[in-house]
C-alpha cells in the first residue's frame, strides 16, 4: 500500500469511524517506515491518555468529560495526519516541492513577520518624499526585495503544517492589520486558502472566516470569503463541531446567503469561459480583425494604406465596416455585463512568462511597482498607460500582468500614433463594463477569473484540489450542495440558482441542486425536475412529473405541453394526440403544437389526417424544413414515395440537411426502385452516425413492409452496405 493510500485508510478511521484506537494504531505503523520525532512525541501523549481512559472504564469509573475528552484526542490525532499528508504531498507534487525549497524567511515568528511588513510600508512612504530621481534606484531595490520576502512567505504558508491558536490569532491579526500593505494581506489570505483547500485545517478556515467577518478592505474581505467557501471539506465531520456551528451561525444573515449566491453563480460564469470562448472566436473577433486598420509585419506593426478607389466602388464600405466595429464591441461588453469571463480565451495562452513561475504571482494583485514590471515601467516611462491599466483595465489582475509583460516585447515596434494611444485610455478599449469595480460583487468576481486561470493554466494544478470541479462525484464547484450549508435556510436561494443554472443549461448541476433541495411540494420543482427528466430521456419519469402537476392544475398550459411532449417521446401517441389538440383548442396558431399533433396523429395509424394537417401547416410555413421532413415520412407512409423523392432531394441539398435524412432519403428511393442510389444514401448515412443499419431497418420494419420491402430484401441491403463499409 502506498503512503498515499495508507493515509486515507487512516483519515477514514478518524472521520468516518472516529476510532481513536485503530487511527493510533494505523499511525504508529506509519511512522515506523516515516520516523519523525515531533510525530512520535505527539502521537505517545495520545497513546497514554487513551490507556488511561481504557483503564479508568474498566475500573468502573463515570467521567463526564470521556466523550470530549475522546474527541479532543481524535482532533490532535486529525493534526497528526495532516502534519504527515504535508509532509507525502512535499514528496509527491511538484508543486510543494518547489514550495518547500523556499529558504524560511527570517525566523518565521509572528513578530518578525509583523515588524518586515509594516518596516515595507514604512519606507515606502519614506521614499515619496524624496525626488523621483533620487530615490529610484533605492525604490526598486525595495520593492525587489520586498516581493522575494512576500513570495517566500506564500511557500512557507502552503507548506505549513496544522496551525496552534496562537499562529492562527498572530495570521489573522496581521492579515487585518492596518500597518501593513494591502496588496501583502490580499496574498496572504491567498495562501491561507490554498494550503486549507489542500490539506485541512480547522484554524486555517476559521481565520479565513474571522478575517471575511472583520476586515474592512473589500479585496481582502472577498478573498477570505472565497478562501474559506473553497477550503470547506467535501464532508462534514463531528470533530470540528466548532467550524459547522459557526458557519451555522453565519448562514442565518441573509446578506451572507446573498452573497453565497452571487459567489456561486459567478463560479459558474468562469465555467463558461470556453463556451464565451468560441462565441467570440465565432461571432466577433473576425469583425474585429477584419475591419482593423492596424498589419503586423516581421518589421513591427504598421497602418494599412487606405484604398482611394474604395470610396469610388463602395462610399458606404468604410461606415459599415464601423458599425461592425462598434457592434462587436458592444456585444462583448454585453457579455461582460452578463458576467462572462470574455478575455480567457486570448489571456490564457498569455501566461508563459518567466513571471508566473513563482507561484505567489498568479494570486498577486496588480500594482505596476511590481518587480517584473519594471522594464515595461522604463520603457513607457512618460506614458499613462500603466496607470490606465491599473485603473480602468476591465481584467483580472493575472491577465493585467499578461498584457503589461506582453507589451514589454512589442513596445518599440509599435507605430508612432500606437504609441499615442498608449498615453490614453482608449488603449483598453471599451473600459465601461457598467460595473462599480469597488463593489464587492466586482472585486470578488475579478479574483474568481484569477483562481480559474490558476487551476486551469498552471503547469502543475494537477496538485491542487481543484474548486471548479464540476462533475460527478465531487461537485466541488457546487459549493451549495456542500452539508455544511443547511438546507432550510437556502431554500429561496437554491430556488433562484436552481434557475440560473437550467437557464444556462447546466443541467448536471441542476439535477444535483434539486437532489438536494427537493421541493416536492412545489409546482416550480416538479416542472424543473420534468425538465431535467426530457433532457436525460427519462420520458417516462417526465410523464409522472407533468401528470402531478396537472393533477393539481388540471388547465396548466406549460405542463400540457410538457406532458404532451412526454407521451410523444414516449410513443403513446395517442396521448399526445389528446393532449395537443387540447392545446390547440386554445392556441390554435401554435405551429410547433400543429406540427407535433400531425406527427403524432400519422404514428397513430391515422396517416391521411396527419399529412392533410401538415400540408395546410406547409401553406402558412413554406420554408419550415421540419414540416416538409414529416409530409415527406408521411407520404410514404402513405405508399406515395414519388411525391416524397423531391422532398428529400431538396432536404439533402440545403445546408440543413440532417443525418436521418440521409436514411429516410434512402427509404425513399429504395421505394421508387432507384436500389443503387438508395445503398449510397444508406452508406452515408451509417458512416455519419456510425449505427447499424440493421437495427434502424428494425425500428422502420413497418414502414417498409408498407412498401413491400420484403425480408429478404432487407437482408440483402444490409449485406451491401456493410459489405462496401468493410
Amino acid at each position: 500500500m502506498s503512503e498515499k493510500e495508507s493515509l486515507k485508510e487512516i483519515e477514514s478511521a478518524l472521520l468516518d469511524e472516529e476510532s481513536v484506537g485503530k487511527t493510533l494504531r494505523l499511525l504508529q505503523q506509519f511512522i515506523v517506515d516515516r520516523p519523525d520525532p515531533a510525530v512520535s512525541g505527539m502521537l505517545e501523549n495520545v497513546s497514554q491518555d487513551y490507556e488511561l481512559m481504557k483503564d479508568f472504564m474498566l475500573k468502573g469509573y463515570q467521567d463526564d468529560k470521556r466523550a470530549t475528552l475522546y474527541e479532543g484526542m481524535l482532533r490532535k490525532l486529525y493534526r497528526v495526519w495532516s502534519y504527515l499528508r504535508v509532509s507525502v504531498k512535499i514528496q509527491e507534487s511538484q508543486a510543494y516541492r518547489l514550495a518547500a525549497m523556499t529558504l524560511p524567511p527570517g525566523n518565521q515568528s509572528r513578530d518578525d513577520i509583523r515588524r518586515r511588513l509594516e518596516s515595507f510600508v514604512q519606507d515606502v512612504t519614506m521614499l515619496s518624499l524624496e525626488s523621483e530621481s533620487v530615490n529610484r534606484p533605492t525604490k526598486d531595490a525595495l520593492y525587489a526585495s520586498h516581493q522575494a520576502y512576500i513570495a517566500a512567505l506564500f511557500d512557507v504558508i502552503l507548506v505549513s503544517p496544522p496551525w496552534n491558536a496562537d499562529t492562527a490569532e498572530g495570521f489573522e491579526q496581521l492579515i487585518l492589520s492596518p500597518t501593513i500593505d494591502t496588496n501583502d494581506a490580499q496574498l496572504l489570505v491567498s495562501a491561507v486558502m490554498l494550503s486549507a483547500m489542500n490539506v485541512f485545517d480547522v484554524r486555517k478556515i476559521m481565520t479565513l472566516i474571522n478575517v471575511y467577518g472583520r476586515a474592512s478592505d473589500e479585496h481582502i474581505r472577498q478573498r477570505a470569503l472565497v478562501g474559506w467557501v473553497f477550503a470547506m471539506p467535501d464532508k462534514t465531520h463531528r470533530i470540528f463541531h466548532q467550524l459547522w456551528d459557526k458557519v451555522s451561525e453565519l448562514c442565518k444573515n441573509e446578506t451572507l446567503r446573498r452573497d453565497l449566491l452571487e459567489l456561486q453563480m459567478q463560479v459558474f460564469y468562469c465555467l463558461n469561459a470556453e463556451r464565451d470562448n468560441d462565441e467570440l472566436q465565432r461571432d466577433i473577433i473576425p469583425n474585429l480583425m477584419k475591419n482593423n486598420n492596424l498589419q503586423i509585419t516581421r518589421f513591427g506593426i504598421k497602418e494599412k494604406e487606405e484604398d482611394p478607389m474604395q470610396d469610388i466602388l463602395d462610399p458606404g464600405a468604410a461606415d459599415r465596416a464601423m458599425e461592425e466595429v462598434e457592434d462587436s464591441f458592444k456585444r462583448m461588453a454585453d457579455m461582460q455585463r452578463a458576467g462572462a469571463d470574455i478575455y480567457f480565451g486570448g489571456f490564457s495562452q498569455m501566461k508563459r512568462f518567466p513571471f508566473f513561475n513563482t507561484l505567489s504571482n498568479w494570486f498577486c494583485p496588480f500594482y505596476v511597482e511590481h518587480p517584473a514590471l519594471r522594464g515595461v515601467n522604463e520603457q513607457l516611462e512618460g506614458y499613462k498607460f500603466m496607470e490606465v491599466l491599473l485603473r480602468k483595465g476591465p481584467f483580472c489582475d493575472s491577465d493585467k500582468y499578461s498584457f503589461a509583460l506582453a507589451l514589454l516585447s512589442v513596445v518599440n515596434r509599435l507605430p508612432p500614433n500606437v504609441r499615442e494611444i498608449l498615453n490614453s485610455g482608449e488603449a483598453m478599449g471599451p473600459t465601461d463594463t457598467g460595473f462599480d469595480m469597488s463593489s464587492a460583487a466586482y472585486i470578488r468576481r475579478i479574483y474568481l477569473q484569477d483562481l480559474y486561470r490558476f487551476f486551469r493554466v498552471y503547469p502543475y494544478r494537477n496538485d491542487f484540489r481543484n474548486p471548479f470541479e464540476c462533475e460527478s462525484p465531487t461537485w466541488r464547484a457546487l459549493f451549495f450542495t456542500n452539508d455544511a450549508f443547511d438546507r432550510a435556510l437556502f431554500l429561496l436561494e437554491s430556488r433562484e440558482l436552481k434557475r440560473f443554472l437550467l437557464k444556462r443549461k447546466h443541467y448536471g448541476a441542476t439535477a444535483e441542486m434539486c437532489a438536494h433541495y427537493q421541493e416536492p411540494t412545489l409546482a416550480e420543482d416538479l416542472f424543473m425536475r420534468a425538465t431535467l427528466a426530457i433532457h436525460d430521456g427519462r420520458y417516462a419519469d417526465a410523464q409522472t412529473l407533468y401528470a402531478q402537476i396537472l393533477h393539481r392544475d388540471p388547465d396548466n398550459l406549460r405542463a400540457l405541453r410538457g406532458r404532451a411532449l412526454a407521451d410523444f417521446y414516449c410513443g403513446d401517441f395517442a396521448s399526445a394526440v389528446k393532449g395537443y389538440s387540447m392545446l390547440l383548442e386554445k392556441h390554435p396558431d401554435n405551429r410547433h403544437d400543429a406540427l407535433n399533433l400531425a406527427i403524432s396523429q400519422i404514428n397513430c395509424g391515422d396517416v391521411e389526417q396527419g399529412v392533410n394537417g401538415l400540408f395546410r401547416l406547409n401553406l402558412d410555413y413554406p420554408d419550415d424544413k421540419n414540416i416538409r421532413r414529416a409530409i415527406a415520412w408521411g407520404q410514404m407512409l402513405l405508399c406515395k414515395s414519388v411525391q416524397a423523392e423531391p422532398i428529400y432531394d431538396d432536404l439533402l441539398s440545403s445546408a440543413e440537411a440532417e443525418n436521418a435524412d440521409y436514411l429516410n432519403a434512402g427509404y425513399c428511393k429504395w421505394f421508387v426502385g432507384k436500389v443503387a442510389a438508395a445503398a449510397d444514401l444508406f452508406k452515408t448515412y451509417v458512416q455519419k452516425e456510425s449505427v447499424s443499419l440493421a437495427d434502424a431497418f428494425a425500428q422502420d420494419l413497418s414502414l417498409l413492409t408498407r412498401n413491400s420491402i420484403s425480408n429478404i430484401d432487407i437482408k440483402l441491403m444490409t449485406d451491401i452496405v456493410d459489405r462496401d463499409k468493410q
